[in-house]
């Protein structure tokens, strides 16, 4: 039993350390210049191991994505009724995913585009589980009379795409400005918070 739980966690660890491998280095050269044979090198295993976890490096990488999208999807909070606590923690935390990874999302995401190959099932699934969950948060304050449904889900949009923006052009024309969650989630409410009925 001992020795089946380290061989399961054995195999895991191996895993884990292929799809940081392939990620990373789908990020620095880009899908043409990674190799199966480099991604097990910087793995620390042999390409046999490789293909022991994986049929191909897009298959790989479609895990690879596939679980980057999972992990952001566990990023947005619970819903706690107080529509300003949420919003602003979902602003962080969605902001501090971007800036921590922004180098390789300017990478990776053209590389999707170019090789749609690496996007297989299990990305397009795991994309819409944080599209879904994303909806149903702002959803549930619409529904709750705190924000206004006038704009339907695209209210998503409108709260993320300023930090997506914000983020990912930061360097551009030196437009780069320090994040306040606070201040970001009072402008967006005072634009789509629903008016109090008056008697």
């Amino acid at each position: 039993m001992c020795s089946e739980l380290g061989n399961q966690k054995s195999r895991d660890s191996t895993r884990e350390h292929l799809l940081a491998a392939g990620l990373g280095l789908l990020a620095e050269k880009g899908y043409q210049g990674s190799t199966a044979r480099e991604i097990a090198r910087v793995a620390g295993v042999t390409e046999v191991t490789l293909y022991r976890h994986f049929r191909s490096k897009d298959e790989l990488f479609s895990a690879a994505i596939a679980e980057e999208a999972a992990r952001v999807t566990e990023l947005i909070p619970e819903l706690s009724g107080n529509i300003e606590e949420d919003l602003c923690s979902l602003a962080r935390y969605m902001n501090e995913q971007l800036s921590a990874e922004r180098d390789r999302l300017i990478r990776v995401l053209p590389e999707l585009g170019r090789h749609p190959e690496m996007l297989g099932q299990n990305v397009a699934e795991a994309i819409q589980q944080f599209l879904d969950r994303l909806s149903s948060f702002f959803r549930y304050y619409q529904q709750s009379g705190d924000l206004t449904s006038d704009v339907g889900d695209e209210v998503t949009a409108v709260f993320l795409g300023p930090m997506y923006a914000n983020v990912l052009m930061g360097d551009v024309a030196g437009i780069f400005a320090e994040f306040d969650y606070e201040q970001y989630v009072r402008h967006f409410l005072d634009g789509y918070r629903k008016p109090k009925q008056t008697d």
